[in-house]
């Protein structure tokens, strides 16, 4: 559903920690993220780009967006249910959505309502700032999820 996407490389001991995260799950759904491709089932990905030619509408590229992270949510639930930390509230990374020249930084929550916030930025502002977010984010979460430790 999302066109490209940026993932971390992990590390000897970040690998271990997603395998041992992992271990509990069916063979067949033994992935770190909301998608099966084989190339992305141990790699977190951090940033989700969707993509619009100019004249497509503005609610295909918010359906994908939202079914994308939608999933994403799922997948995240059900990794941590499978290890009992269901009061664990998920954070999600964010998608950017271009559509033609225009540029959308969207931050979704996890919540019983809908809640998605849209915000539309300069690429360059978007970027560094969408880096520098997600580097902390990076931070706070793998610590929590994973145990790791910067």
């Amino acid at each position: 559903m999302v066109d490209w996407c940026i993932h971390l490389e992990p590390d000897t001991r970040m690998k271990s920690q997603i395998r041992a995260l992992l271990r509990d799950l069916p063979s067949e759904s033994r992935s770190i993220n909301q998608t099966m491709e084989a190339a992305l089932r141990q790699l977190p990905i951090v940033i989700n780009f969707e993509t619009k030619k100019p004249f497509c509408g503005d609610d295909t590229a918010d359906l994908n967006s939202a079914v994308w992270i939608g999933a994403s949510f799922a997948r995240i639930r059900q990794i941590l249910d499978a290890q009992n930390r269901k009061d664990t509230k998920i954070l999600t990374v964010p998608v950017i959505q271009m559509h033609g020249h225009d540029v959308h930084l969207l931050i979704f929550e996890e919540q019983e309502e809908e809640n998605v916030s849209s915000y539309p930025l300069p690429v360059l502002l978007l970027l560094t700032c969408t880096v520098y977010c997600v580097r902390l984010w990076l931070r706070l979460k793998l610590t929590e999820y994973l145990g790791y430790v910067w």
